[in-house]
């Protein structure tokens, strides 16, 4: 039977408003699943129910076969029932055939409106690690019913199950995520896409960015029909049937998988899970559906009550005054009165006979009526207790559901237990509080023991055997009936708390009751009137104003007195003419004001707080929500856990949780604060009380308008290494502190010898030529707890270790390091991980980066001396471009102001100081000009181009300067010069004229060539030496 251990509190994260985290109780593997359950959100529109229904058993039935293949014939969905909106009719009037009770926020499966941060694609809130189940899948409506691009609803449900039932992850990056991005770069260099897959998948990749995390890759749906796994990838292609193993598994790839199951393939993981693990394979067959209503999930009660000779006498048979009657109106009056109308209750009377009630809902006054009524009024005289057959009937009573028994018990002779009987078996794990009224403290209790440690809720509750001897006569103190009422309180979970209490002993007295703070509490609240039976006494309470407060149950031994409105001030009760002068109890209860703006934070683990199990190398998880109304989730809040050991009172241990996606929280901004349970031992139990503060102003609200909001472009898929909250509107709530009630844990498993350090989840690379610079948030030396004593960066080379090549220093875990190391060579793909070392233990390798560095020259440069070559090459480029010019401009340099300032013939610092002789050097060989000119008395042939150029005859220029005072009045400009360019264009045709009469024609340099067209011949050629000289006063330049 799969009954729930214990009341699981109400959680709700930024995934999924107004969800509670359940666990999978309930789900059996015999032929096929059964028990798997599946709700419809009220949000929905109850015109298609029917539709709903119809594509829930579409999608499964296909998930089922999908499911059978990819395991090897091994599991299938055998039973599902589907729960509907209580107060919706479809389908006829779905029935409702065993006493279970059916809820949306318990079920393993929630069909409701699109998500506001993933749109129509479906989701696991999977808040533990690899190997640990997760609390629930959630199926947005569009996806139901096929209105979005997901894929095959099939395949993405048994891509979902596989999270939830085994606690593998998703095997695809997410855009924008540093950690888990879409693409990565391989050992080859090669962007390449990150999905598991046993052949290439095709698709289109772009890029926004210069990182990894800036590329997108969109597979094709068509092309890819040779791709046959994974589902944990590519559930959205048709062709996809299997899980990666270990043949096909990429473990090179940076996936939530590789990381939390420390690069074990999907089906290895999924190997290890006890609905593989020695099972053979079955025979498939036709998914079994029934559709049922919903119901009120309401705590679920069954008061066991011992009625027997010792609940009226002592061991001796002597009557005791008062024992049974202030059990019976101690429990009438909680259930008339005190206990919550959202409850169900059920009665047991053990003793010579048994007799027991129906599970009623306590909404109806006719109910507690009944119920109170089933309660006997005299005293017992007779019977023996039999406590398992009393605890089996209670445990009918509750139901397949479960709930919790209040065992109501005396302990005055140590119980026998009969042959064969065993009461823990019979309570079935239901939650059992034994209230030992009353007690003797040197009878054993360890049978009690055994029934208050099924759950690590529950604990003995007892009460004293007082007695008070007057006359003849022996009372059950008073005292015990106060501490009777406060037990059943406790057993039934009630939140009032005792405010203030008094006692009086005389015939006529008064108890003050003073409240100082009315609005630490909520109305309404109660005076409670603890008495003697036999004692006649006129009572009465009034309020701080002086008015008179009627009772609303009177019994012999207890009084009600009800406050609608609780005030300031003093409270009276008044006791007058007491025959005895007997004591009377007097105490007023109220419920503490909730947390400031509704506020409550709840707590949970994977397998529940009643199996915290430690294992070789890892601790339990805590987990938390905070959430406003129960609804709308709180988002970067500050959430400390004291854990106090009940075992061994001392200083409590403080827990921080964290929502950042590093340590024990596997995905950050979900709404989900995590820690590890670090410094306990296995059978240690505690009891764990969360304080959550506005985080200086931090803490914020997700708007609960979105919860309904339809399917928003650029839907992304759950959930990476954050969630993007940015796109959300959130709410600042303002300051707060507040502290959630003590629940309590118990510690199971193997002891570890010592925890590891925690594992870096969140490494970051950034490049500049080999230098890489890594952050990282610094893990614990215990897992996520304490400071580990140094990290070490570790460096693979095409999947060979390398020597490590750095060490940083540790630092509190929660804190952020960042520091540099240097890659061993260059282009090459380096893998770095970093490791956190404490006390010569380690922890496992981090996310891991790939760096690569060109090989370049100029890797090892500083930027002055690239500044310098820079600049040098500028230089050197300028230098030829004015060479190549020069040599374009040679035959006329004298007139090129680069030349006359190279030459110092342009500025008035050059003065003539030496002859032109000085100033140019007699040429080597024999110039162009000299033929031309005549000039051959020390001229030899020309043969280069250094040979082409004559001296200018610089003293012709100067006299030709000098000699021309007619141009003063103009500057040397005007008519006058007009003319003179006119004559030297004349001299210049006449000497064109003589040149054209050579017998030998001139190339385009101006060299005489020979009849064979040869740029130089030694043949004859006409040289003219006797030229007429051409007027100094007539030439414009020396050159040709």
């Amino acid at each position: 039977m799969g009954v729930r251990a214990a009341v699981m509190v109400v959680v709700s994260v930024v995934m999924a408003t107004g969800v509670a985290a359940a666990p999978q109780d309930g789900i059996t593997l015999t032929t096929g699943y059964q028990g798997v359950t599946v709700a419809i959100s009220d949000q929905l529109d109850q015109n298609q129910c029917a539709q709903y229904i119809d594509s829930i058993k579409a999608m499964i039935t296909a998930a089922s076969s999908l499911l059978f293949t990819a395991t090897g014939g091994k599991v299938f969905f055998g039973d599902v029932v589907i729960v509907v909106p209580q107060q919706w009719a479809c389908q006829g009037n779905p029935s409702q055939p065993t006493q279970l009770v059916y809820m949306w926020d318990s079920a393993h499966l929630r069909v409701g409106p699109s998500h506001y941060l993933f749109g129509g694609n479906p989701w696991t809130q999977q808040p533990g690690g690899c190997g640990e189940p997760g609390d629930w899948i959630y199926v947005p409506e569009n996806f139901l019913l096929d209105n979005t691009n997901v894929g095959n609803p099939g395949n993405v449900l048994v891509h979902e199950w596989a999270k939830f039932r085994w606690g593998v992850f998703e095997e695809y990056g997410h855009l924008h995520d540093a950690i888990f991005p879409q693409v990565y770069l391989d050992d080859t260099n090669t962007i390449t896409p990150t999905y598991c897959t046993d052949n290439q998948l095709e698709g289109a990749m772009s890029c926004s960015g210069d990182t990894e995390a800036d590329c997108q890759f969109i597979p094709e749906l068509i092309q890819n029909t040779s791709v046959t796994s994974s589902l944990l990838a590519a559930p959205f292609l048709d062709s996809v049937i299997n899980f990666c193993d270990a043949a096909t598994h990429n473990a090179a790839a940076p996936t939530k998988h590789n990381l939390l199951c420390d690069q074990s393939s999907v089906m290895d993981v999924i190997a290890w899970h006890t609905d593989m693990s020695g099972n053979s394979p079955i025979s498939l067959a036709s998914t079994n559906f029934t559709v049922v209503s919903a119901e009120q999930d309401w705590p679920r009660t069954v008061f066991l009550l011992e009625y027997t000779t010792l609940m009226a006498s002592d061991v001796n048979g002597e009557p005791v005054v008062g024992r049974w009657e202030q059990l019976r109106d101690n429990v009438r009056q909680f259930i008339l009165q005190e206990a919550a109308a959202e409850s169900y209750v059920g009665v047991v009377m053990f003793g010579s006979k048994i007799e027991a009630s129906l599970l009623l809902p306590l909404i109806s006054k006719t109910n507690r009526e009944h119920l109170a009524s089933l309660i006997y009024e005299s005293s017992p005289y007779e019977g023996s207790k039999v406590l398992g057959t009393a605890i089996q009937r209670g445990v009918q009573v509750l139901g397949p559901q479960g709930g919790t028994l209040v065992l109501l018990t005396q302990n005055l002779q140590e119980y026998a237990l009969l042959p064969n009987e065993n009461l823990v078996e019979a309570a079935d794990n239901n939650p059992v509080w034994p209230i030992l009224y009353p007690s003797n403290p040197s009878v054993p209790t360890q049978i009690y023991e055994q029934l208050a440690g099924i759950s690590p809720d529950t604990s003995i509750l007892t009460i004293q055997n007082d007695l008070i001897t007057t006359g003849d006569y022996t009372y059950q103190s008073v005292g015990g009936s106060a501490g009777l009422h406060g037990s059943l309180l406790t057993a039934a979970g009630s939140p009032a708390v005792r405010v203030v209490s008094g006692n009086c002993q005389a015939s006529s007295c008064t108890i003050p009751l003073q409240v100082n703070d009315n609005t630490a509490y909520i109305s309404p609240a109660y005076v409670k009137v603890f008495k003697y039976q036999t004692d006649l006494a006129m009572i009465s309470v009034t309020d701080p104003t002086g008015r008179e407060i009627n009772p609303a149950d009177e019994r012999n031994s207890a009084i009600l007195y009800p406050i609608s409105t609780l005030q300031n001030g003093g409270y009276q009760v008044s006791m007058r003419n007491s025959a005895k002068s007997m004591t009377v109890i007097a105490e007023l209860w109220a419920t503490p004001t909730p947390a400031p703006f509704d506020l409550e934070v709840s707590a949970w683990s994977p397998k529940g707080l009643h199996n915290l199990p430690y294992s070789k190398g890892s601790a339990p998880r805590l987990l938390a929500t905070v959430t406003k109304n129960a609804s709308s989730p709180v988002l970067f809040a500050d959430v400390t856990a004291m854990v106090a050991n009940k075992n061994t009172p001392g200083t409590p241990v403080n827990i921080t949780l964290n929502d950042s996606g590093t340590g024990a929280d596997v995905t950050g901004q979900d709404g989900i604060y995590s820690g590890y349970l670090v410094g306990f031992q296995p059978k240690d139990d505690v009891s764990i009380t969360l304080t959550v503060t506005d985080n200086n102003g931090q803490a914020k609200m997700v708007d609960t308008s979105l919860r309904a909001a339809p399917t928003i472009s650029g839907d992304v898929a759950c959930c990476g290494s954050q969630l993007n909250v940015s796109s959300l509107q959130l709410i600042t709530i303002g300051s707060f502190t507040f502290s959630s009630s003590a629940v309590s844990g118990r510690f199971t498993g193997v002891p570890p010898v010592t925890l590891p350090p925690g594992r870096v989840t969140d490494l970051e690379a950034s490049r500049s030529g080999r230098d890489v610079t890594l952050s990282f948030t610094a893990p614990g030396a215990q897992l996520d707890q304490g400071q580990a004593e140094w990290y070490a960066v570790h460096c693979q080379l095409g999947g060979v270790d390398l020597s490590p090549i750095g060490n940083f220093s540790g630092v509190l875990a929660g804190s952020t390091v960042q520091d540099q190391v240097t890659l061993p060579g260059c282009n090459k793909v380096y893998t770095l991980t970093v490791v956190a070392y404490y006390n010569g233990s380690y922890g496992s390798a981090s996310n891991a980066v790939r760096e690569m560095a060109a090989c370049s020259s100029t890797n090892n440069l500083s930027p002055g001396a690239i500044a310098g070559i820079t600049i040098g090459c500028i230089l050197g480029v300028l230098l030829i471009v004015l060479l190549v010019y020069l040599g374009l401009n040679s035959d006329h340099l004298d007139d090129l102001w680069v030349w006359r300032m190279l030459t110092c013939r342009c500025c008035p610092c050059c003065k003539d100081t030496k002859d032109d002789d000085d100033l140019y050097s007699p040429p080597s060989r024999a110039r162009r000009t000299d033929y031309i000119r005549g000039n051959t008395e020390s001229a030899r042939p020309v043969r280069s181009l250094a040979d082409l150029y004559s001296r200018p005859n610089v003293e012709a220029k100067k006299e030709q300067r000098q000699t021309r005072p007619q141009d003063e009045d103009d500057g040397g400009f005007g008519e006058r010069m007009k003319q003179d360019k006119m004559q030297m264009k004349s001299t210049e045709d006449a000497e064109s004229l003589a040149s054209s009469r050579s017998t030998l024609p001139i190339n385009q340099v101006g060299l005489p060539v020979g009849g064979d067209n040869h740029a130089y011949d030694d043949g004859p050629y006409t040289i003219y030496r006797n030229a007429p000289p051409v007027p100094a006063q007539r030439r414009a330049n020396t050159q040709v």
